[in-house]
């Protein structure tokens, strides 16, 4: 039987904090997270010469990484939570963190200051980026730990 079988057997709460590998993983991630958002805007000042692009890639590097944190926030406290359902209003919530993102791109947009592809290939790269970190350190670590 497994773990979450156990979990949904015994109407307790699920204990993330009690995984190591998970919080490795996590740590990782927000680490991955930061790289990526770095890395993004440093490619962008080098490859373009327009303060407007870096700027709105910036722009939406930092939302990016504001939702992510914002939904780990939200979804541990879900999975922590005592009663084995979800905190009343936490739909509102999930639908309020996009309608927060929606208006920050959509003012930034009306500004002038920031160009929509910008804020949107800040967006992509961040968590994409952070993937694929992840995903190349598991590969590596697949190769040499093949004959294990």
């Amino acid at each position: 039987m497994s773990d979450v079988d156990d979990h949904e057997n015994s109407q307790q709460p699920l204990n993330l904090e009690d995984d190591v590998h998970v919080q490795d993983f996590e740590r990782r991630l927000f680490r991955n997270v930061y790289i990526a958002g770095i890395v993004s805007v440093a490619l962008t000042a080098v490859l373009t010469t327009s303060l407007i692009q870096t700027l709105s890639v910036a722009l939406g590097a930092g939302l990016a990484i504001l939702n992510y944190r914002w939904l780990h926030r939200s979804l541990k406290a879900i999975l922590m939570g005592s009663s084995g359902k979800a905190p009343p209003g936490t739909a509102g919530k999930f639908i309020l963190r996009y309608v927060v993102i929606g208006a920050v791109v959509w003012l930034a947009v009306q500004s002038s200051y920031f160009r929509l592809t910008g804020i949107l290939i800040g967006l992509i790269a961040v968590m994409t980026g952070a993937a694929m970190i992840e995903a190349g350190r598991q590969a590596y670590l697949g190769i040499i730990n093949r004959g294990e």
